[in-house]
């Protein structure tokens, strides 16, 4: 739990830097934004995709 906390402080610092460094209404901010809120869910699909392969190729007896 305490290494979950540390991963979203990361986070947080990350925007917080991005914002500031780059200004509220820039690409750079609004990509480093979008691109963690988009990164999540299309890891998690691809993790399930490559769960049904497994499962679909590799049967374990």
């Amino acid at each position: 739990m305490k290494e979950l906390k540390e991963n979203i402080i990361d986070f947080e610092l990350a925007i917080a830097v991005a914002v500031t460094t780059f200004g509220l209404g820039s690409g750079e901010a609004f990509t480093t934004i979008i691109g963690t809120v988009i990164e999540v869910p299309v890891m998690l699909m691809l993790v399930n995709i490559a769960l049904y392969f497994k499962k679909r190729f590799y049967k374990i007896k």
